[in-house]
């Protein structure tokens, strides 16, 4: 288990950034979290970047507001993805990826008073390839390198991500179920400091239904989810009295609205979009998901 107090000094906060969840908000919760403590006479070390830098993956699918320490941290982030390679008509497929992020991020202690402003920003890059590897599943290995910065930082720090995710669909009467494990690692590096690195391990589920309506000539679908996931390398914070907390898992539940084939805005489909709570160690918060749904769907009802 290693502490993730902050160790150079200066350095308020960082985010950058690949997947779906909370780790972003909460190391910056974390870093503040510390250097307020120490302006309160304990003894706390400066922050290091690259531990920052580490845990601030992934880029969510939207808003995520996190409360952890005393404190709360708010992000925004987008993931748009390009197919180059349909997998529905050859033996594989290939996807370009793109994560951005950005952060204005104004920590309070309990009683209101102001600690921190941070502003934080990143871009990563990626590919993903797809396999069909069966007629309801599909793997898909990823890799992505990009570079992200933040207020106090003197040097973008290079993050390198790698990771395999598997897509599993059934029919159960009307509904729409799927299961999706992801498995993935991360190595960070800053200029003149160490490097770093993290790993993770997670689970997806939903459950979808048809609506009795339609939208754009579209039958939109409501869904349920839930995911869990494992940090092999637990996070440790310490609040401003001093105590600790270690967040070494993460949940979420929430509610999800999508279609099978979504109708066109111009020329752009209509994402998906999910209202979810998470919680985990000692923490908890809020998740606006738009985008990033499953690439592999069963057939539509009637020809929808």
């Amino acid at each position: 288990m290693r502490d993730r107090r902050p160790i150079l000094p200066g350095l308020p906060g960082f985010r950058d950034a690949r997947r779906a969840s909370t780790r972003a908000a909460l190391i910056t919760l974390s870093l503040l979290a510390s250097c307020s403590a120490g302006a309160a006479g304990q003894e706390t070390p400066p922050p290091d970047p690259i531990d920052i830098v580490d845990r601030g993956l992934p880029i969510p699918d939207g808003f995520q507001q996190d409360n952890v320490a005393q404190q709360r941290a708010s992000l925004f982030g987008i993931r748009p993805a390009f197919t180059i390679r349909s997998w529905e008509t050859n033996p594989w497929g290939l996807r370009a990826r793109l994560a951005v992020q950005f952060a204005g991020l104004d920590f309070r202690s309990s009683d209101g008073v102001e600690l921190e402003q941070v502003s934080l920003a990143a871009i990563v890059p990626g590919v993903e390839f797809v396999f069909p590897t069966g007629r309801r599943s599909l793997f898909r290995p990823f890799l992505d390198i990009g570079v992200g910065s933040s207020t106090g930082l003197d040097n973008p720090a290079l993050i390198a991500a790698v990771g395999v995710q598997q897509e599993f669909v059934f029919p159960a009467g009307r509904f729409e179920l799927s299961l999706e494990p992801k498995l993935e690692y991360t190595r960070a590096f800053v200029s003149g400091a160490r490097d770093d690195d993290y790993g993770a391990l997670s689970a997806y589920t939903d459950a979808r239904h048809p609506l009795p309506f339609r939208i754009g000539g579209r039958r939109p679908e409501l869904g349920a989810y839930f995911k869990g996931s494992y940090l092999f390398s637990p996070l440790d914070f310490r609040s401003l009295d001093g105590e600790g907390t270690s967040v070494e898992y993460e949940f979420q539940v929430g509610a999800l609205f999508t279609f099978k084939k979504p109708p066109k805005l111009w020329f752009i489909p209509v994402p998906m979009i999910g209202f979810g709570y998470a919680f985990g160690d000692d923490w908890s918060g809020i998740r606006i998901r738009v985008g990033g749904d499953r690439l592999l769907r069963l057939p539509p009802e009637g020809g929808e």
